[in-house]
């Protein structure tokens, strides 16, 4: 089943045996500022995992894509929590907990997605986000904040300091993913 608030798969029964079926099943829209000032649905495809049974013949292979991803978040656990979800989903992913360490990973791993935490202490993720902009090597990377702010100022700060993307958490798992595969607009 899945959590109505959070969008995150949770498990109503326990599997003993090699007959049991287990269901994820994730929601197909999700509705979420996705870029500045735009506002609307982000469609995606409706995502099924069942155990203990063989994938059909007649079913297409689907090409994997794989991203550099780095998540920056001084929350340890929802930090290896989001990692684990992306590299589920086959990407490469780092992981820093605070300013200085994101812009030094970032130099060596030159991310294609930076998942931003913008309240860390410290340097935070609104200049940490500008100091990413301002390297060469990392101006095509798609910068997303996730926040547990979400007024007004707060998507106009991230707005101004680089970000692509701006959501508050929690975030529906399945949304961050296909954040994952978008490139950064060119211009």
């Amino acid at each position: 089943m899945i959590d109505g608030l959070s969008g995150w798969p949770y498990c109503v029964g326990y599997p003993t045996d090699n007959s049991a079926r287990v269901e994820l099943q994730y929601p197909t829209t999700f509705t979420g500022l996705l870029s500045e000032g735009t506002a609307g649905p982000l469609r995606t495809q409706e995502a099924q995992v069942t155990m203990g049974q063989e994938t059909p013949n007649n079913v297409a292979a689907v090409k994997v894509v794989s991203r550099r991803i780095l998540v920056a978040d001084d929350d340890l656990d929802g930090a290896e929590t989001l990692a684990i979800v992306l590299r589920v989903a086959g990407h490469d992913v780092q992981i820093a907990h605070d300013g200085p360490s994101t812009l030094r990973i970032a130099a060596d791993f030159q991310p294609d997605v930076v998942f931003l935490d913008v309240g860390m202490p410290g340097m935070d993720g609104f200049e940490t986000a500008r100091q990413l902009r301002q390297s060469v090597q990392l101006d095509k990377a798609v910068l997303v904040a996730l926040t547990g702010y979400g007024r007004e100022e707060d998507r106009a700060r991230a707005a101004q300091a680089g970000f692509d993307h701006f959501f508050v958490k929690p975030t529906p798992p399945k949304v961050l993913t296909d954040i994952a595969l978008q490139l950064r607009p060119s211009g």
